[in-house]
């Protein structure tokens, strides 16, 4: 049965994408709460050498901090309701991402293992970025299987 409203892999809907890209998402962005400014801008300055060397590795895609607080926009009962979040004070708070072009998630991990937030409080999860929409792999998957 083919896939209804299914853009080919490669195309300009859906593009294929670096099947060895991994995305570093940082949680719980309020370490520096009760560190001293001095504290704080040694810690940076460890994250931002960590960065670099990153960098001039060539593994860099992307990455960037994200603001705190934002909005949650989600439908419930049919009706669309925005709200203030994530909050600021969850753990669970994506503080920020990095996209990395490498050649396994054990590397990843790896990396995600060396950043020196870790000592102080930030959660690194490990993904792998998709080569292309999993919803359309999952149809693709099982058009084939009952084919």
């Amino acid at each position: 049965m083919p896939l209804k409203n299914h853009y080919p892999v490669g195309s300009e809907e859906n593009p294929q994408r670096d099947p060895k890209q991994y995305m570093l998402l940082f949680r719980h962005g309020m370490w520096d709460e009760g560190l001293s400014p001095d504290e704080i801008n040694r810690i940076m300055g460890e994250v931002t050498e960590w960065f670099d060397s990153l960098v001039k590795g060539g593994k860099v895609v992307a990455g960037n901090p994200l603001m705190e607080g934002g909005k949650s926009v989600m439908i419930r009962n049919g009706a669309v309701t925005v709200l203030d979040g994530p909050f600021v004070e969850s753990k669970e708070a994506v503080a920020g991402f990095l996209t990395l072009h490498l050649e396994s998630e054990e590397e990843a991990v790896a990396i995600a293992k060396t950043s020196p937030l870790l000592k102080h409080g930030m959660i690194t999860e490990v993904r792998e970025v998709a080569g292309e929409c999993p919803v359309y792999m999952r149809l693709r998957e099982r058009a084939e299987a009952t084919a």
